[in-house]
């Protein structure tokens, strides 16, 4: 550090005062950074551990299962601002950033693991683990465990596995200020009952509570049933795992357990992560299946009103575009848009109108031509005006061409393209032909990306929206489709299309969507296809159409009566 001279000035001389200015000045100048470091220093961290394994003779969907969970909590997290690291076994999808893979997670690999993580974590710090592998139940003195590869050394373990008792020390020695354990196996609940009956790890987490530090442990199951998964939306899944992707997608934002009224504040708590993800899982009871029903546990003692993350607020809607120098020439426009040139079709019924009207969005390697002979001539003959534009993701009968380095983000629903799709909004209101009242949304794939954004950038310029293969991506994913914040400012009443064996865009991404939309209310319908994949609209083209006019006739006719 400088020093600073102050001479020999008389302290009630100007020139003193001048000089004891300059020297304080100075000091904090030096202060300043050194007080920016320690806080640095000591800035919480947010960070999330994920492990899963499978066993070599299990089916392929149930490997896949495991893994698809342990990363798709690593992808909500990370998109509230988590740092995450995930070991998965070498049988389930791993082709993602922040993934350590092996042939199988053993004992030692999820020690090792803790080990690191022991090392990176601070008294501040809140940390959540969760885990998707087989159980064993208690046998005899034996704990139950995980079923991993076998005991660890020293352990004291009979049976192939990390016992609970081994896992219960290790999470005790975590240093986080808050440690949320969230553990899916069979006879999972093994844990929760070692952690209440066992004296010193009961004594270690009771202490941590008058420390001002939480612990808390969720569990699957019980210590006895299997932990078994359910079809919910149309999709397999365990419920204790949808539970926890429903919380850290907003769903527990505002919920208390026996209040029908929520209020939600945007951040999740302890108390709403515990208490929701029992509940909603309890939800997914099945007849056949009554002895293995989901009966999560928990246990350990933590501050009901921390806060484990707060979710990301939704930024206000674009205006539409200043749409000038409109021209038409038969079907086809062109005009300015916020001063950029912009062309595409425009389809009209015969007679004078005014009619409903859509928007039309192509998907990928489309264009305006393409959707518009597609859907556009269907739709038109039902009584509908339609519109296209070609998109940045337009292929290369556009004239225009998709650059192969284009970013996922630079597509789909990215600005430029919303941008352009509320050109067409526009361009619809000042038709004469057209009801402005009635005016909905359709697009395929990366334009049902965009259709989405669409209708939550205009919520009180559409009166309907439809898609086919398409859907949102958690907060936080850098995607070419929008995200779950995005989506909770649609209104308008949303039909979703969408094949089961779809690997361009999976089913859980209009799952994902639907859940979106129920969470505010907003009147939808969702169909599966069975065995049908992304090529939906053109594989059922009849039962698409007629689902598609349906659908838009019902919603025009309550626009117009409103």
């Amino acid at each position: 550090m400088e020093t600073v001279r102050m001479g020999n000035l008389s302290p009630t001389h100007p020139d003193s005062r001048n000089a004891r200015t300059r020297a304080f000045a100075a000091l904090a100048a030096a202060l300043l950074p050194l007080a920016a470091a320690a806080t640095a220093a000591v800035e919480p961290q947010r960070m999330f551990f994920g492990f899963g394994t499978s066993k070599p003779d299990d089916p392929a969907a149930l490997r896949q299962r495991g893994a698809d969970a342990v990363c798709g909590v690593r992808e909500r997290l990370a998109g509230l601002g988590y740092e995450t690291s995930v070991l998965l076994g070498g049988d389930g999808k791993v082709a993602e950033s922040g993934v350590r893979t092996t042939g199988r997670v053993t004992c030692a690999a999820v020690t090792n693991a803790l080990a690191e993580l022991r090392q990176r974590l601070g008294t501040n710090d809140t940390v959540i683990l969760y885990s998707h592998t087989h159980g064993v139940k208690r046998r005899g003195d034996w704990p139950g465990g995980m079923l991993l590869d076998k005991g660890a050394e020293g352990s004291g373990d009979r049976r192939p596995g990390l016992n609970w008792a081994h896992y219960a020390e290790q999470l005790l020695s975590l240093p986080a200020r808050t440690v949320v354990v969230l553990t899916l196996s069979c006879h999972s609940g093994g844990l929760v009952e070692h952690l209440n009956t066992d004296e010193k790890s009961r004594s270690q987490w009771q202490a941590r509570r008058e420390q001002g530090r939480d612990f808390v442990v969720l569990t699957s199951q019980n210590a006895t049933a299997l932990s078994n998964p359910r079809s919910i939306d149309g999709e397999t899944i365990n419920p204790f795992t949808y539970a926890v992707f429903r919380t850290f997608e907003s769903a527990a934002d505002g919920y208390r357990r026996g209040q029908a009224e929520r209020a939600p504040d945007g951040k999740i708590s302890l108390a709403e992560l515990t208490e929701y993800v029992i509940d909603e899982a309890k939800r997914h009871t099945r007849a056949n299946d009554a002895a293995n029903d989901p009966d999560p546990q928990v246990t350990g003692s933590f501050d009901p009103n921390r806060i484990l993350a707060v979710l990301p607020s939704a930024s206000a809607p674009p205006p539409l575009p200043l749409v000038e120098e409109l021209v038409s020439e038969g079907e086809r426009w062109s005009c300015t848009a916020d001063a950029k040139p912009l062309s595409g079709l425009l389809l009209k019924p015969a007679g004078a109108g005014p009619f409903p009207a859509v928007v039309l969005s192509h998907g990928r390697g489309g264009n305006a031509q393409a959707i518009m002979r597609a859907r556009g001539a269907e739709l038109v003959r039902a009584g509908f005006v339609c519109i296209a534009t070609d998109y940045t993701h337009a292929g290369q009968e556009s004239g225009r061409g998709m650059s192969a380095n284009r970013k996922l983000t630079q597509v789909g629903a990215c600005p430029e393209n919303v941008c352009r799709g509320l050109a067409c909004i526009e361009i619809l209101r000042q038709t004469k032909e057209v009801d402005p009242k009635r005016i909905a949304l359709y697009g395929h794939s990366m334009g049902a990306f965009l259709t989405i954004a669409l209708a939550a950038a205009a919520p009180d310029q559409v009166a309907a929206a439809a898609i086919t293969a398409g859907g949102v991506v958690p907060d936080g994913v850098a995607a070419a489709a929008p995200t779950v914040s995005v989506a909770t400012r649609v209104c308008a009443p949303f039909l979703i299309l969408h094949g089961t064996a779809d690997t361009t865009v999976p089913p859980e991404r209009s799952e994902l969507l639907k859940r979106t939309l129920d969470s505010q209310g907003v009147p939808n319908a969702r169909y599966l296809f069975e065995g049908v994949g992304h090529g939906l609209p053109n594989e059922k083209t009849d039962e698409v159409h007629r689902l598609l006019r349906e659908w838009f006739a019902k919603q025009a006719a309550a626009a117009q009566a409103r």
